[in-house]
């Protein structure tokens, strides 16, 4: 879900696999938190991406960046049908050694 909050008031866009209670759960964490009660509601207004999507994202873009590498490109080309199941970053002392 997408949220935006100002005084006391938040309005929320809910993702298609929300929980159907996730509104009252919103609700009532922040009268919990703040000691005070909120308005929260529901909006179809286009919001930012969730973390679930920036998330997704990064990792498309880091695939393609690893598919686009000379080494990975041709390994996918001499062995038909691979693919890549796991994207790993070396530390900086891995790189060391």
């Amino acid at each position: 879900c997408t949220t935006r909050c100002r005084h006391k008031r938040c309005s929320v866009r809910l993702e298609k696999n929300a929980p159907h209670n996730l509104i009252g759960q919103v609700t009532d964490k922040l009268r919990q938190w703040t000691g005070r009660p909120w308005v929260v509601s529901i909006s179809n207004e286009a919001g930012s991406p969730t973390i679930a999507q920036e998330r997704r994202s990064a990792q498309q873009a880091v695939e393609a960046e690893v598919r686009a590498s000379p080494a990975v490109a041709e390994a996918l080309k001499v062995f038909p049908g691979a693919k890549i199941i796991d994207i790993r970053t070396r530390t900086a002392e891995e790189e060391e050694n």
